[in-house]
């Protein structure tokens, strides 16, 4: 073929790549023609890549993100399911349907107490596998365990018809609280690890709603659980049904979000904004225990004189609802969409996607994710001086030595621990102070027929005014506790106070034997209890206990 045939053919090939008659020449031409046609579809594909990346990026912005103020939402709701061990008095009237003898009762009062302070299982179990893990377990021993005390209680489901052991009824009830356990222990130990500089008040916010769970229970009780002419028994088994249907469902709901994220190294400075969020919170935890105050009030016939009707109890307990799910609505610019505490709305969406971008390129640039250990040896001293500032070290602790020889570290062993005195002194009091407190949580229904109130009062309203109560009082606790150690006084020193109450609620019960008396005795001992169980959460978090060991409720 002549040269000039032969540029014209190249130049053809270039123009017109799949119009060649030389097959060497078209092989070569085609080559190049694919190469481009590669190169124009790879810089496509990274264009629609990079769009796709996009659109998902800004629907997963749009999503809740699991961050600390997700797992702390999330565990504010668990929480209200964690505290249904105080609902006991509800429901026993029931049991004594089934155990005539009042020490039965007490006995299974006893294994209830039991199976919700024996926390080493649970820690056990958050330690090998995690908060969600935890939760789930919980959920289905407290849903199994609640649904075996609705068969006792109702005698209708085989082998259960005629009156169970007596063994086996309390193992039933031990394992529901156990489950009830597991859920404070999920959801405290998980939400204080991802506020690491916050320990203190996530645990008093967490331990509230805790302490309103029986409550909040109590007002479902009244909206959805009618009146029967049957009588209480069979009421009182429809309320443990409940309990174990929602309380479950609930642990499984919350499970995915209930565990420790990381967190990025810019989120732990803006403590100013974090502060704005936890007001939030607490201002949402002031709402839920002032409807609830007005919703018991409203539905205790000793008070008002009438029974209200059923469609303003569903408007309460709806409201209720809405109260207590607002703290995902009041931090919706943390939650939905604006990672992890940087603010809410349009600024904190901002840094949340400058926090993103910062992350991302940490982990495509090389040695991006490494930071260098002056920086963080800097990041370290800066929080470590701002927790100083805040919280500055009592000197009248650091002047006092101990009373009594005993451990001077605050990070021992279980093993340890049990060598030492405090622990001893310490177990001695909660023995001793917690035991007449829930004596009388257990049987204030029967203590109030026995007074003179009616059986409307002295069930569901009794519960609710001690759940109510129990919630201020965690707290109340909260706020003396940090207040006297700022003054230079021991965190225990609340401990004794709240030890003291329950003496004075015993006190007021025995010398004015009345219904106005049981309702004092009552609305005291809920509030020394809640401080009570609040102070020892507090002694445990500052004294960061060894592992294996779950906080106590």
């Amino acid at each position: 073929m002549p040269s000039g045939d032969d540029d014209d053919v190249v130049d053809a090939s270039e123009d017109h790549p799949l119009t060649l008659r030389d097959d060497d020449v078209a092989g070569a031409g085609a080559g190049d023609a694919r190469g481009r046609d590669v190169r124009g579809s790879m810089r496509s594909d990274d264009a629609s890549s990079s769009r796709r990346r996009r659109r998902r990026r800004g629907l997963l912005r749009r999503l809740p993100r699991v961050n600390a103020w997700t797992v702390l939402a999330a565990a504010v709701v668990v929480q209200a399911c964690a505290g249904l061990t105080y609902s006991f008095a509800v429901y026993s009237d029931a049991l004594r349907v089934v155990y005539p003898r009042q020490r039965d009762v007490d006995l299974l009062g006893s294994f209830k107490d039991f199976g919700a302070y024996f926390g080493v299982a649970g820690g056990v179990l958050y330690d090998a596998y995690g908060p969600s893990v935890t939760l789930v377990v919980g959920a289905l021993l407290h849903a199994l365990g609640y649904v075996g005390v609705y068969a006792t209680v109702t005698r209708r489901w085989p082998g259960f018809r005629a009156r169970p052991p007596l063994w086996r009824t309390a193992g039933i009830i031990a394992v529901a609280s156990n489950g009830n356990s597991l859920f404070d222990t999920a959801a405290l130990c998980a939400s204080m690890a991802n506020f690491p500089t916050r320990k203190g008040l996530v645990s008093g916010v967490l331990k509230a709603y805790l302490g309103l769970s029986s409550a909040i229970f109590g007002q479902l009780y009244d909206a959805f659980v009618p009146e029967r002419e049957s009588g209480g028994a069979r009421r009182s088994a429809a309320f443990v049904l409940m309990i174990a249907c929602v309380g479950g469902a609930v642990g499984v709901a919350m499970s995915p979000l209930v565990r420790i994220v990381p967190t990025h190294p810019r989120r732990r400075r803006r403590a100013a904004e974090s502060a704005a969020m936890f007001r939030r919170v607490i201002l949402a935890l002031v709402a839920l225990v002032a409807w609830v105050t007005l919703a018991a009030t409203v539905n205790d016939p000793d008070l008002i004189g009438a029974s209200i009707p059923a469609w303003v109890n569903v408007a309460l307990t709806t409201g209720m609802l809405l109260v207590l799910l607002s703290p995902w609505a009041l931090l919706r610019g943390v939650i939905f969409g604006a990672g992890g505490g940087g603010g809410c709305g349009r600024a904190g969406g901002k840094r949340a996607r400058q926090e993103e971008d910062d992350e991302l390129r940490a982990g495509l640039l090389p040695g991006g994710d490494e930071r260098t250990s002056d920086e963080e040896e800097e990041e370290d001293e800066e929080e470590e001086e701002e927790e100083v500032e805040e919280n500055p070290a009592p000197p009248a602790l650091l002047r006092s030595p101990p009373l009594l020889r005993g451990q001077t570290s605050s990070s021992l062993t279980l093993a340890q621990s049990a060598r030492s005195v405090e622990f001893w002194i310490l177990f001695a009091t909660l023995t001793l102070s917690s035991g007449a407190a829930t004596t009388l949580v257990n049987n204030q229904d029967v203590v109030a027929a026995a007074c003179g109130a009616s059986d409307a009062a002295s069930s569901a309203a009794l519960v609710s005014l001690f759940s109510v109560c129990n919630c201020v009082g965690r707290l109340v606790e909260g706020l003396c506790s940090d207040a006297g150690a700022r003054a230079g006084a021991p965190r225990a020193a609340t401990l004794m106070a709240a030890q003291s109450l329950v003496a004075v609620g015993i006190a007021v019960v025995c010398a004015s034997p009345t219904p106005g008396g049981v309702f004092a005795a009552v609305a005291i001992n809920g509030f020394a209890l809640g401080a009570h169980w609040r102070a020892t959460a507090a002694e445990k978090a500052a004294s960061a206990a060894a592992p294996g060991v779950s906080a106590p409720r």
